[in-house]
């Protein structure tokens, strides 16, 4: 759904407008601001769902990163699955960027932990690198006997006039030559369980933006919907009218508070679900 409507109130009672002092006023100016904010991460996140379930439906991914595609789309399958991977790439990098930008006035803590995340899996560094690498023009995946991989020869060297980050540059050279020194071969990332890594890594940040954040909104919108209910005798079909700044804003009477527990749970499940699932499918391939 949209984040907000431009809807014509021929019939409006003046009677029903609430007029807010300027304390009230900035206040709720905040509160739609944070409730449009929301639905938008919300919006992002189940965008970033999509991209990534389309991978899965448009093409059978095997273990050993041999892919056969399935379920129409008609063109290359190179072209296809790379398309693919570069919509998820963009709409993660989306998301994150929204939950760090709302999380630097609330928690404060989540870049900590994203950035520990970065440092530390190979699968978010490599992803979220990518991401800029097929934005200046270069193709992310790599196509070698039937199978799909992320090749780090060809990212350094196809990269070599690309504005690499210190820290993912040396951690891609790091890796090519520790697989040159341990196999003498290229060095080919596995595609299938890097994407795999990466969306559990996206799951947990998402699922963690909401207990950082759930004690100070919570106590937020409780504040807010305590203030909007005062003004209940001008509630009508649910909504309330407030003039703010010379413009009419309606506000939809119901519970930031559930819903904020409704998205974190939301979350929680896909995080805690994949991660079981993930780790059900490593027992059985030992």
């Amino acid at each position: 759904m949209n984040n907000k409507s431009l809807i014509p109130m021929p019939d409006l009672n003046l009677n029903d407008i609430v007029h807010l002092s300027k304390e009230n006023e900035k206040l709720i100016v905040n509160f739609l601001s944070t409730s449009d904010e929301l639905h938008t991460i919300n919006q992002f996140y189940h965008v970033y769902i999509f991209n990534f379930c389309q991978i899965f439906y448009h093409f059978e991914l095997g273990t050993n990163d041999n892919i056969r595609k399935q379920n129409g789309l008609n063109g290359d399958e190179f072209i296809i699955i790379n398309s693919l991977l570069i919509n998820l790439m963009s709409s993660s990098k989306t998301l994150v960027d929204l939950l760090i930008n709302f999380d630097k006035k609330y928690s404060q803590k989540l870049e900590k932990m994203i950035n520990k995340i970065y440092d530390s899996e190979l699968s978010y560094i490599l992803i979220m690198t990518l991401r800029n690498f097929a934005l200046h023009g270069h193709i992310p995946l790599y196509f070698n006997q039937n199978r799909y991989s992320f090749n780090l020869d060809y990212i350094l060297k196809e990269g070599e006039k690309f504005n690499f980050s210190k820290s993912s540059k040396e951690a891609f050279t790091k890796i090519r030559d520790e697989i040159r020194h341990m196999y003498g071969d290229i060095a080919n990332i596995a595609f299938t369980t890097t994407l795999m890594d990466f969306h559990l890594n996206l799951l947990k940040i998402y699922y963690q933006f909401y207990i950082e954040n759930q004690a100070l909104l919570e106590s937020f919108f409780k504040s807010v919907e305590l203030k909007l209910q005062k003004e209940k005798r001008k509630i009508k079909n649910g909504q309330l009218i407030i003039e703010i700044d010379g413009e009419l804003h309606s506000i939809i009477m119901c519970s930031k508070t559930k819903l904020f527990k409704k998205l974190m749970q939301e979350a929680k499940i896909n995080f805690y679900d994949f991660k079981k699932q993930k780790l059900k499918s490593r027992r059985e391939k030992n």
